[in-house]
């Protein structure tokens, strides 16, 4: 087993623009994301990080959200 500290970090995620096609995928790939970086985030905080990785149609649609 390799230590935690000599892996590869993960990429960032992709950004989602709100293609209905690529949604589920992106879920996915954040998912992933989250598990992996488990450690380092509360499950509090995925919400504003999805977020950031939101454009367009999709930002428009979580921005609400965003500024309570």
């Amino acid at each position: 087993m390799s230590d935690s500290s000599n892996m590869k970090r993960l990429d960032k995620p992709d950004l989602f623009y709100g293609d209905r096609k690529e949604t589920r995928v992106w879920l996915l790939r954040m998912e992933l994301h989250f598990k992996y970086h488990e450690e380092d985030m509360d499950d509090s905080d995925k919400p504003a990080y999805a977020a950031c990785y939101m454009r367009g149609d999709a930002f428009e649609w979580v921005k609400p959200y965003v500024e309570e």
